[in-house]
């Protein structure tokens, strides 16, 4: 499932027919259909609106489509030279601000296909063993390099109670203090990550390293040059998430989600309608403020907790249009909302 950027267009897939439905958001009624490759799983549109890419489980293709005409543009196909036999199956997109670049995460090796956005061709393939060499200052040893190999991609690593790396790239390469904001490159000399952080539970590398993608360290240089900040999409409402014990004190009929306590005047949760708490109760020794909506979905996706909403932030920019899946007086609506910048 997708929206389109303005909010007007939803695409669901149907597996059972092996087509991409177009959904008119305001009327919730199906407007055309384009029938791609067998069992399609994601649609994503590019930020400008200006293409769909919808991939398709068997095949192991991904279906560009003009969004006015509804026709098929274009296949990416994936190879993997040396691959075991197992089809390729691309199970993840994600299509930079700008456009230009594509990432197609593929099972079951969970190898990620870097694609030129504007000629739809594979540029190359960032693989799970393949070499990686990381360059930075450990303990002061300028110009250091350390090499291993690619060892996982797309974690998410929580630096802090509220800072996380998103889609970060693992790796076995001697990560220590001082290497952070040095290049990890591949065998090409290829900058494909930041070196970042590691997992150091004496201190000192324990072969787990982890480097920000550089198409996140690319876009966010983008921001610093053109706006002198990084852009970054809020929802302008804070709540925390449901425990089975509140949920049943509250008499709500679902029990995961995010309670809204607050929402900021003038912000995209306000302008969309949203509520937040309207009275205070003691819960677990913390005062919540109760009342409020409870957000359980955002496009479709359930949210669970503050980080499955963060990282739908994360992945997202200012003026996005986004739906959110609420529940209000026992009753599941879904609110179009347009999102802030922060």
């Amino acid at each position: 499932m997708g929206i389109s950027p303005d909010g007007k267009v939803l695409v669901n897939t149907s597996e059972t027919t092996n087509m991409a439905h177009f959904i008119d958001t305001s009327t919730r009624k199906i407007v055309d259909s384009v029938l791609v490759d067998a069992r399609p799983r994601f649609a994503t549109f590019k930020q400008d609106g200006s293409e769909l890419w919808v991939s398709s489980e068997v095949g192991g293709t991904v279906s560009v489509i003009d969004p006015v005409k509804h026709a098929v543009r274009q296949k990416i196909e994936f190879k993997i030279t040396g691959m075991r036999p197992e089809p390729i199956q691309p199970v993840g997109i994600n299509i930079t601000r700008d456009g230009k670049t594509g990432f197609v995460a593929l099972g079951p090796a969970n190898h990620i296909a870097v694609v030129d956005g504007v000629t739809h061709q594979v540029i190359k393939y960032l693989l799970v063993g393949q070499r990686a060499l990381a360059i930075g200052n450990p303990f002061g040893f300028s110009s250091t390099l350390t090499t291993g190999i690619v060892s996982a991609l797309g974690r998410t690593v929580q630096t802090s109670e509220n800072t996380f790396i998103d889609e970060a790239i693992q790796t076995d390469a001697s990560i220590n203090r001082g290497n952070s904001g040095g290049p990890l490159l591949d065998s090409h000399g290829q900058v494909i990550g930041i070196n970042s952080a590691i997992y150091a539970p004496n201190g000192t590398t324990a072969g787990i390293g982890f480097a920000i993608p550089i198409n996140t360290a690319r876009r966010v240089a983008e921001d610093l040059i053109k706006y002198g900040r990084v852009r970054r999409a809020t929802l302008g409402a804070e709540g925390r998430a449901l425990w089975p014990g509140l949920a049943e004190a509250l008499k709500l009929n679902v029990q995961q989600g995010i309670l809204i306590e607050r929402v900021e005047p003038g912000g995209a949760a306000a302008a969309a309608g949203i509520r937040g708490g309207n009275k205070s109760m003691v819960a677990g020794l913390q005062e919540l403020r109760i009342g409020g909506d409870v957000l359980i979905a955002v496009d479709g996706k359930a949210i669970t907790n503050q980080m499955d909403l963060n990282l739908m932030l994360n992945r997202s920019q200012p003026g996005n249009s986004v739906t959110l899946t609420i529940v209000r007086d026992g009753k599941q609506i879904n609110i179009p909302v347009k999102l802030g910048e922060g």
